[in-house]
């Protein structure tokens, strides 16, 4: 079933008004407190005003909440969440800004863009003081507008993390425990038990050391470099872990890949949102298919582990395009051409690997034209606007993991092409193709929005979904080539997925299930898959 946001409305009396607010604040939830009048008259109509208040905005972030180090940015996505009938303008402020800092808080929305995200940069502060975790929140002004269904009202706050980067070393081999919210270092063989607060803790890279605490102390802990050296132990009362199998184990926990966001059921009863159980952070890139979960001899703890190559850091890249002539500026290596506005080329950085360029934007950068002659990796902040080619002649791969990748074109021109888009988010982005073997990967963990398009060449084609999707267009070509769709999860299809031109040796495969054209024939199976939101165009009709 999928799940719509519930907003938190509480609606008290007077005296309780202050208990109610800083709850609110305590579940960063968003909501709101209103206040009734002693007779509670007013209920209904304070009750209206509250939930247009606090709906008034749509904003994406991480499972576990946003959290981020006080010498980075985070980029916040924000969107109207209804069309209005004027422009719509506020502005943003974060709570502190002795900890976090906006530079341009201004947000214009209009009847054509209010379902376009628009970013708010949030710059952490970095200083030279230890700290514990700050927990603050972007506020925002009231509405301004001409539309009565905005104007006058204040959205509700949006709350996030700041951690620490001076962290306290825990001495090699030493075992502490804390008291308050910490920041720490492990060394090699020492062992540290958070708090009941939100701590960072950070493992040496490659060093063995172990982090142990029950659901409650670990519960909001981000934690860095945890790598195949590493234990963490979740402490649990022998008697609630004794009946339970280590083969039953990993049905307690879920994990978002990618960002590793870890949800523990920690009193087992297959309920993940009940009181008692926890969530916690891994930063890193991470396959959920390498952890493992052990029940001690004991069973007093079950020890997580992790047994896949230990994430690494993404590369500071070392070059930037700096053969500039009349404002443009480009680079040339035997991977292919690298060009960009001359304006943009500092947002850049280019490092060779072999036969690999990884490219990385140290914010947004904007019409880059890359052609592709063997394999270019994209990394950091903001692609839009730019241009892919994947060059002929040759076997080209695009592995794209930008946190944003918005209104791009990747041009599939080479024998066999793979274009693999692991962004968190991919926003109207058009791929076409040609005579040449494409394979498109939409990986677990990014996502799809806006309208993007996949138009196969007359070859035989691969597109496997393991992504989320909401809109997405997939033109199969007018061939009698075999081409395949493969989606491993109808839940990953939010809005809509068209395939066209599904011809009579194509493959759809839904969760296992494979559908082929003649099954597709039938009026029965076209009317199911199309209340999962899947349309498909045969190529005869």
């Amino acid at each position: 079933m999928r799940q719509k946001k519930i907003t938190p409305i509480f609606a008290v009396t007077e005296p309780n008004k202050t208990t109610y607010e800083s709850l609110v604040t305590d579940l960063s939830a968003g909501g709101g407190v209103v206040t009734l009048s002693s007779d509670s008259s007013n209920i209904v109509e304070s009750v209206k005003n509250a939930v247009r208040k606090s709906s008034g905005l749509e904003h994406l972030s991480p499972l576990s909440g946003i959290s981020f180090r006080e010498d980075e940015t985070y980029n916040l996505r924000i969107r109207l969440n209804q069309q209005p009938t004027s422009d719509v303008v506020l502005t943003a402020q974060t709570s502190n800004t002795q900890q976090a800092i906006i530079n341009d808080g201004s947000l214009h929305f209009t009847a054509d863009n209010w379902n376009q995200h628009q970013i708010i940069a949030i710059n952490g502060i970095d200083d030279t003081e230890t700290e514990i975790n700050q927990k603050l929140s972007i506020d925002f002004s009231a509405f301004s507008s001409d539309d009565a269904n905005f104007n006058g009202y204040t959205p509700a706050s949006i709350f996030f993390t700041l951690t620490d980067n001076e962290l306290t070393p825990v001495s090699a081999g030493s075992t502490i425990k804390a008291t308050t919210a910490s920041s720490v270092e492990l060394n090699k063989n020492s062992t540290f038990t958070p708090s009941e607060e939100s701590d960072t803790i950070k493992f040496s890279s490659g060093e063995a050391a172990t982090v142990k605490g029950t659901p409650k102390e670990l519960r909001d802990d981000i934690i860095y470099n945890f790598n195949n050296n590493s234990d963490l132990e979740v402490l649990i009362p022998r008697e609630t872990l004794a009946s339970i199998k280590n083969t039953d184990l990993s049905k307690h926990f879920k994990i978002t890949q990618g960002s590793s966001v870890i949800q523990f059921d920690a009193n087992f009863d297959n309920d993940f949102s009940d009181i008692e159980d926890t969530i916690f952070t891994l930063k890193g890139k991470y396959k959920k298919k390498k952890f493992s979960f052990e029940k001690s001899p004991s069973s007093k703890k079950v020890e997580i582990s992790y047994t896949g190559a230990s994430p690494r850091p993404t590369p500071e890249p070392t070059d930037s395009p700096d053969n500039c002539i009349a404002g443009l500026c480009s680079t040339y290596h035997k991977d292919g051409v690298i060009e960009i506005k001359e304006s943009k080329a500092k947002n850049l950085n280019i490092k060779h690997e072999g036969s690999t360029t990884k490219l990385s934007s140290k914010s947004r950068v904007s019409n880059l034209n890359a052609t592709i002659k063997k394999h270019i990796i994209t990394n950091g902040d903001i692609f839009t606007k730019s241009t892919f080619k994947l060059s002929p002649k040759s076997r080209p791969t695009l592995t794209i993991r930008n946190t944003l990748l918005s209104k791009c074109k990747i041009k599939a021109a080479g024998k066999e092409n793979k274009i693999t888009l692991s962004s968190e988010i991919t926003h109207s982005t058009k791929i076409t193709e040609s005579e040449g073997k494409e394979t498109v990967y939409i990986t677990e963990g990014s996502t799809l929005t806006g309208s993007s398009t996949a138009s196969l060449g007359n070859n035989t084609d691969q597109v496997i979904i393991d992504g989320i999707i909401h809109k997405l267009k997939i033109n199969n070509g007018r061939d009698s080539s075999k081409d395949m769709i493969k989606i491993s999860n109808s839940e990953n299809i939010k809005s809509k997925l068209t395939i066209s031109d599904f011809g009579k040796e194509d493959r759809l495969i839904l969760e296992g299930s494979i559908f082929m054209h003649s099954d597709l024939e039938t009026q029965a199976v076209k009317k199911e898959l199309k209340e999962l939101g899947i349309v498909v165009e045969l190529l005869d009709q």
